[in-house]
């Protein structure tokens, strides 16, 4: 009786399907507070750029968008895609063909990340001297490296959810199934978000 109790509180759902409506919930409720992060964070951004080049002291001399960042860009879009072909599986799918998407997905968002910091090491190398050279230097440099690696830590935690999904235990691929569902709609957010932060790093040159 205690056993079926405990069962009883460590899942309370009477359903996969109420089960994943509760968490996919709970999911969008962590995006929205994601999207505000983000909003909040270019819009300072924006704001630093428009007041900064209104007062003629925007740095002339930046060096372009890493080529690094349009690679990467390629490689969350096809860690994405593999996501989403994982998820097109669905429960009924063989096991092993769901972990080896997510498993590939996963590695290219790992890939991402490493080319992601080549791009940080080539924007730092190229500009020389601009940490030092004056405050309004400072600040439109910090709005690249405070935008992307934002976005590259959230990556980071959404590597860390592949983890946990691929624990799923059992033969049967519904629990698989389920966790890569809740893991997507935060990945393809994630895929979007980016979309819009390198667009913006091309517009506030």
């Amino acid at each position: 009786m205690r056993s079926r109790a405990l069962i009883g509180v460590r899942n309370p759902f009477s359903s996969p399907e109420a089960a994943w409506s509760a968490r996919s919930f709970g999911v969008g409720l962590m995006i929205v507070s994601l999207l505000v992060l983000f909003a909040a964070t270019a819009i300072g951004v924006v704001v630093i750029r428009v007041q900064l080049g209104a007062q003629g002291k925007w740095p002339a001399d930046l060096p372009a968008v890493p080529p690094a960042l349009l690679i990467s860009t390629l490689l969350l879009l096809g860690s994405s895609a593999r996501l989403a072909q994982a998820q097109h599986h669905g429960a009924g799918a063989a096991r092993q063909a769901i972990r080896g998407a997510v498993i590939q997905s996963a590695f290219l968002g790992m890939v991402f990340v490493a080319v992601q910091a080549v791009g940080w090491v080539q924007w730092a190398d190229a500009l020389e001297g601009a940490w030092r050279d004056s405050d309004s230097s400072r600040l439109a440099v910090t709005g690249f490296y405070v935008l992307t690696g934002i976005h590259a830590l959230h990556v980071i935690g959404g590597l860390v959810a592949f983890l946990w999904a691929l624990r799923a235990g059992g033969a049967d691929s519904a629990p698989l199934a389920l966790r890569v569902r809740w893991c997507a709609l935060y990945w393809h957010f994630l895929g979007a978000v980016w979309i819009l932060i390198l667009a913006l790093l091309f517009l506030i040159r």
